[in-house]
């Protein structure tokens, strides 16, 4: 991930509620010779992760501006939001991480 833009702060780490955006790429490992990637973005906005994959939106966005992936807390539970179907109003899979939680790990 690379090229923090905080609007507000200069990319500082405070909690000053200002919104702040991190660009990536994602690299496909494979064995071809030309090797695929997508860009995106991750902007931290009102407490919740929005993912933006460039080239892909969701149904309310407008061309270039769509999340597809929203990582937020509800009712004490980390979730994650998903829009898998650009003609899907309402998030297509909503997956809650409560048993992610490590103090839930079985022994071995």
């Amino acid at each position: 991930m690379t090229n923090m833009n905080d609007k507000t702060c200069g990319g500082c780490a405070c909690r000053c509620g200002a919104e702040k955006t991190l660009a990536f790429a994602l690299l496909e490992h494979g064995h071809d010779e030309q090797q695929k990637q997508v860009t995106g973005t991750v902007t931290e906005q009102g407490g919740a992760l929005l993912i933006h994959l460039d080239g892909c939106g969701n149904f309310w966005s407008a061309g270039g501006q769509g999340t597809v992936v929203v990582v937020e807390l509800a009712n004490g539970c980390p979730r994650v939001l998903v829009w898998a179907d650009i003609n899907q109003e309402d998030p297509t899979h909503t997956i809650c991480l409560k048993s992610t939680r490590e103090d839930r790990r079985l022994p071995c």
